[in-house]
């Protein structure tokens, strides 16, 4: 009874104008090391922020990516995988980053090329920002799709490592890229669906590619509640 209360004034709300908050994004950058770790000056401002990095390292057997931070807070590792023995990638995210411009920083067990993708989100939910990670790795490819349960409303991040050039495809939007040495790394977003085909081309190569899909302040409009219609009962004199 209450989740049918709560569905009719949202749908009530939606009706006569009243929207709820979307997924903005509110600035990114791109930037890579020969180093064991990465890090740069990020500018965070905004509401309900969401901070979403992905991070590639490769040219190093047994390299493995360890951690990110921004502005000292640890952040929260979503995926994390290797391929290749000499190949990582991982995909971090931090609810409410601190604001201002501040460091941020990744770091993997030894030397390698590694690159660092972040993205910045306003209008995320505070309380459950993000759900359904999904990755996948595959080898000798000029394209890679992987498939992310999602919904209307919330935005895909989708990141990818490689040792070559790739581009975003399949209706998706760069957010920017950028390599050293054997290592590529870039991130891209795609519009929420039920499911969406996160995918990437290029040339033949072995990549892996990470996603996850955010989920907007409220968790977005739910469908309009089923409406019974009202039956007339004649009475007869």
């Amino acid at each position: 009874m209450l989740k049918r209360c709560l569905f009719t004034v949202a749908w009530l709300l939606a009706l006569y104008g009243f929207s709820f908050a979307a997924i903005t994004q509110n600035g990114s950058v791109c930037f890579a090391s020969p180093e064991s770790f990465a890090s740069g000056s990020f500018a965070v401002s905004g509401s309900n922020r969401y901070l979403v990095v992905a991070v590639t390292s490769g040219g190093s057997i047994g390299t493995t990516v360890t951690g990110c931070t921004y502005a000292g807070m640890s952040m929260t590792e979503l995926a994390n995988g290797s391929y290749l023995s000499s190949y990582a990638s991982a995909l971090y995210g931090l609810l409410a980053p601190a604001t201002g411009t501040n460091t941020l920083r990744c770091d993997v067990g030894i030397a390698a090329n590694i690159v660092v993708s972040a993205v910045l989100y306003t209008g995320v939910d505070p309380t459950t920002p993000s759900h359904n990670v999904a990755a996948v790795a595959d080898y000798s490819v000029t394209t890679v799709t992987l498939p992310v349960t999602s919904d209307t409303g919330e935005v895909v991040v989708s990141g990818i490592a490689a040792s070559t050039t790739w581009s975003v495809s399949g209706g998706g939007t760069g957010i920017c890229s950028t390599s050293v040495g054997s290592g590529f790394g870039g991130i891209a977003e795609f519009s929420g669906a039920s499911t969406v085909n996160t995918s990437w081309g290029g040339p033949s190569d072995a990549v892996q590619t990470i996603a996850v899909s955010l989920i907007p302040v409220g968790g977005g409009p739910p469908p309009p509640p089923a409406v019974t219609p009202l039956r007339r009962k004649v009475i007869s004199d």
